[in-house]
């Protein structure tokens, strides 16, 4: 039986070091969504690409809220220590 190809969101959220919750709480979803989009089964919606582009992205957003910001502060700290530890090793 061939391997089925893991999702990229699901390689970069599990690299990022997140829960299915801890997106789906930034992504403004709930966790069988998440793992829908993982499976390929629903599509990213519009509101999901925008906050990760948000999360992504260098600047601030003026329409995020306060926890989404804080939220965003910690993802990319993240994003960042898995990176120099990657160019570390």
């Amino acid at each position: 039986m061939p391997k089925i190809e893991e999702s990229p969101l699901k390689r970069w959220r599990e690299e990022v070091g997140l829960t299915q919750g801890e997106m789906a709480t930034y992504l403004g979803l709930d966790v069988p969504d998440v793992s829908r989009m993982e499976r390929g089964h629903k599509n990213l919606t519009a509101k999901a690409i925008e906050a990760l582009r948000f999360l992504l992205s260098e600047h601030e957003a003026d329409q995020m809220d306060r926890e989404q910001k804080e939220f965003r502060v910690q993802l990319r700290a993240r994003l960042q220590t898995k990176v120099q530890a990657r160019r570390a090793a």
